[in-house]
């Protein structure tokens, strides 16, 4: 994967500036630069970026379609900034302010660095602090009021007298296993045959995930496995985990698109209730502005977060993991 460009809220300014004035003398007059400083600043993130943002013309400073585009991107960047200025000045200065976060291992993996770009981008004065842990663990916190603002799986906190609680997407989940492992036959596998293989997993399962497990392992009767075989909070760590060993995990397939893509992983079930039930979790206490914040931005990351499409089928997603499945095959017809 390819590292993110790094593109700031001053880009989104001089962009804007430069867009609007049609020239870099006018532009920089309005940002209070010097001209040569706006001239560097333009052309340093045009280098970043591989390509021209601006080009000069008879009627002035005109955009490319990749100014365009991230003209488009900055309006939309500033604009969220000014709401979370907005949220956080209504309390006045921040300056010195510390938001403690609490996020399971999941909803860290899927949402948690993209808030964090977006909201200490905009909120520099907050000083965040981040634990990432069990449910039970963030769940503990949360109550206790160690975390402002907890990420977590809803359906261990609903009704909690001490909690305030707000919903978040869903989101499908698939077991996954590596290519070539006893699983990938071309089918969806039954739960009876998943509990036959060791899950490892982020976290201990809430009971509406592990009962139905559980239920299956029973009805097996042959199976002896542990349910979840192994946990460990790193999910990336437990994909390469689940490669080495053999093992079986469940996740939302966007978190492993480069590896489904190059057919190293491959996806071999989905079950109706492998749906994610996150949910954002407050201590019953007045909330502070910072927490009201994060979790507007993190609402709005939730919104954007893309689901891969499984494509009629959990083993078929032939339109994201097809490539290697598709050349076994016309191997094996020949």
């Amino acid at each position: 994967m390819h590292p993110p460009h790094t593109f700031d809220l001053r880009d989104c300014q001089r962009l804007i500036a430069l867009a609007e004035h049609r020239s870099f003398a006018a532009a920089a007059r309005a940002l209070e630069l010097s001209q040569p400083a706006l001239t560097r600043a333009i052309q340093a993130l045009e280098r970043r970026l591989g390509t021209p943002v601006f080009v000069r013309s008879s009627a002035g400073v005109q955009p490319t379609d990749v100014g365009l585009v991230l003209l488009e991107r900055a309006r939309d960047l500033l604009a969220r900034a000014s709401e979370i200025d907005a949220a956080i000045g209504r309390a006045g200065s921040m300056r010195g302010v510390e938001l403690n976060l609490a996020f399971g291992p999941y909803p860290a993996a899927m949402l948690l660095e993209q808030a964090l770009v977006q909201f200490c981008a905009a909120a520099p004065d907050v000083a965040v602090r981040t634990f990432v842990g069990d449910w039970a663990d963030v769940l503990q916190r949360v109550r206790t009021g160690q975390a402002d603002l907890a990420v977590l799986e809803l359906s261990l906190a609903v009704d909690d007298p001490l909690l305030e609680t707000q919903r978040l997407r869903e989101h499908p989940a698939h077991w996954v296993v590596r290519r070539g492992h006893p699983l990938d036959r071309g089918r969806d596998a039954g739960l009876a045959e998943i509990v036959e293989h060791r899950i490892v997993a982020a976290t201990r399962m809430p009971p509406r995930v592990l009962e139905p497990l559980l239920r299956a392992r029973g009805a097996n009767g042959a199976s002896t496995n542990q349910v979840p075989w192994l946990v460990h909070p790193d999910l990336m760590m437990n994909v390469r985990l689940a490669k080495a060993l053999d093992l079986i995990t469940a996740l939302p397939l966007r978190l492993v698109r480069d590896e489904l893509a190059a057919g190293t992983l491959v996806a071999i079930g989905h079950e109706p209730w492998m749906r994610t039930q996150f949910g954002i979790a407050f201590p019953r206490r007045p909330r502070s502005s910072a927490a009201t914040a994060f979790a507007e931005v993190l609402a709005e990351v939730d919104a954007r977060f893309e689901d891969e499409p499984s494509k009629g089928g959990s083993p078929a997603l032939r339109g994201v993991a097809g490539p290697a499945r598709t050349a076994r095959k016309s191997r094996r017809r020949a």
